[in-house]
């Protein structure tokens, strides 16, 4: 099972469209091609925030638009630190 950091994620003011996000995988050769895209179904209730560890199944790759994760599970209450297009978060 693949694990990662959260890098994003958003919460959609119309409840009926939740929210998404993205996961930096651990095991990956070059971080800027690999986020995955994931979405609120993915949770199943659980709540997320930027930096938090969690383990995740691969779910359909989105042609033109890169892979997603389904079942998402919060696996450590620490973050990591993970550097993004933008820069680098602090610990």
């Amino acid at each position: 099972m693949p694990k990662g950091t959260v890098l994003f994620w958003k919460d959609n003011e119309a409840p009926k469209r939740g929210g998404f996000g993205f996961i930096s995988p651990d095991d990956t050769p070059d971080k800027r091609e690999t986020n995955v895209w994931f979405g609120s179904k993915a949770l199943n209730g659980l709540t997320v925030r930027q930096r938090d560890r969690v383990d995740f199944d691969f779910g359909n790759y989105r042609p033109g638009k890169g892979p997603s994760a389904a079942h998402v599970r919060l696996i450590e209450d620490d973050r990591e630190e993970i550097t993004t297009l933008a820069g680098e978060f602090e610990t």
